[in-house]
């Protein structure tokens, strides 16, 4: 061995050990693992967590009858208009690339017969008030709605109002401010999805 390679090594142990003598405390003569640290940053990882889109969308949920039922949640691909049309247009100050958010199939599996659905989530009256409810379209390619990064508090292009009242400690409904018509929509609160999908039928 090398006297450079074993200094190097030397230094890396001294390192190690001066690591493990800090992140440990003496209880007597044994010698107990400070945890305080690591615990508190995966408590605020968690946090971070439960903060993400999706999942709050998991604390959605929908009336069915006299149950609520959990959403089943779609994931969803945002895609910018690239085509020459479009860019040329944009260059000339006639507009920007338009960007969609993508749900794959024609129609959702989840359709209601009531023009106002009810939904419900659990959690901060602030993420309540953060669901958007698009109107998608539908096409062979999937269903699409247009968003705009421009525009946080209505990122959908096409969109309906939503309720937000109060139905018990930390408990919120949701409902449309007005009448649904028969087609598609999504409940999200990113642009980037993920979405709760739904279709009205044409049954009221």
């Amino acid at each position: 061995m090398n006297r450079r390679g074993g200094c190097a090594t030397a230094a890396a142990v001294l390192l190690a050990a001066g690591m493990t003598l800090q992140g440990t405390a003496r209880a007597g003569d044994q010698q107990t693992p400070d945890t305080t640290g690591m615990g508190a940053a995966m408590s605020q990882m968690g946090q971070m967590q439960e903060m993400m889109p999706g999942a709050q969308l998991k604390k959605l949920e929908y009336k069915k009858g006299d149950a609520w039922v959990k959403f089943e949640v779609s994931p969803a691909e945002v895609k910018t208009g690239t085509g020459v049309g479009t860019m040329a247009k944009a260059m000339v100050g006639l507009g920007r690339p338009k960007s969609h958010l993508i749900l794959d199939g024609e129609h959702s599996d989840l359709v209601f017969t009531d023009s106002k659905p009810r939904f419900r989530f659990t959690g901060e009256k602030k993420d309540a008030l953060g669901f958007q409810l698009g109107i998608f379209e539908s096409g062979s390619a999937g269903r699409s709605c247009q968003v705009d990064a421009a525009k946080p508090v209505h990122f959908f292009k096409k969109f309906v109002e939503l309720k937000v009242e109060k139905a018990g400690d930390g408990v919120w409904d949701l409902t449309p401010a007005k009448p649904l018509d028969p087609g598609e929509y999504g409940l999200a609160n990113s642009m980037a999805g993920p979405v709760a999908d739904f279709a009205i039928g044409s049954g009221k």
